[in-house]
Order: structure tokens, then C-alpha cells, then sequence
């Protein structure tokens, strides 16, 4: 069993995530401004694992929600969420799994 790491498991004990086999480096951040889209390419992701992460900046009111965020080949990609929900300024984080 490793020490370090974020292990991740449903209700009946299955782990879901387990990032504790693999080094886990961050690559990328940006402030995705609510009711805004955007993306980014980042060539050196191309055959590598990674994990995006959508922190919403404002949760202040019910019916907010930070951006979608996907990844196709080598671009990160972030979308407002579907009405009814209104978009909010979300921070996007990027890890590669190495």
C-alpha cells in the first residue's frame, strides 16, 4: 500500500481513483470567466493520463455551476454548463499522471 497519493472509493468500498501508483504533476491553470468558453493546446500532454479539475470562484446562490471541462488529444476545452444553471468565473486545474 502506498503512502502518498489520492485514493478515491464508492459506497461499497471500490476504488474509483487511485493516483498513488503514479507521480502526479501539475501543468496548467487558468480563470475560466464565467459565460465564457475557451480552450488550450498543450502538446507535451499527447500520450500522457491527465486529470482536469473545475473549482467554481462564486457559489453564493443556488443555480451556479462552474464550466464542463474535456479534453480531446492534445486540447484542454471548457464550455458553460446547460440552462438552467448559470455560469460562474471557474478556476481549471490540469495534472498529468507520469
Amino acid at each position: 500500500m502506498s503512502t502518498y497519493g489520492l485514493q478515491t472509493f464508492d459506497a461499497d468500498g471500490v476504488t474509483i481513483i487511485d493516483t498513488s501508483a503514479r507521480l502526479n504533476r501539475f501543468r496548467y491553470a487558468t480563470v475560466a470567466t464565467g459565460g465564457n468558453a475557451g480552450n488550450v493546446t498543450l502538446a507535451d500532454i499527447d500520450g500522457l493520463l491527465t486529470l482536469q479539475i473545475a473549482i467554481p470562484l462564486d457559489v453564493s446562490a443556488f443555480g451556479r455551476a462552474p464550466h464542463q471541462v474535456t479534453r480531446s488529444g492534445t486540447t484542454i476545452s471548457w464550455v458553460v454548463p446547460p440552462s438552467p444553471w448559470v455560469s460562474v468565473d471557474t478556476l481549471i486545474l490540469v495534472f498529468l499522471y507520469v
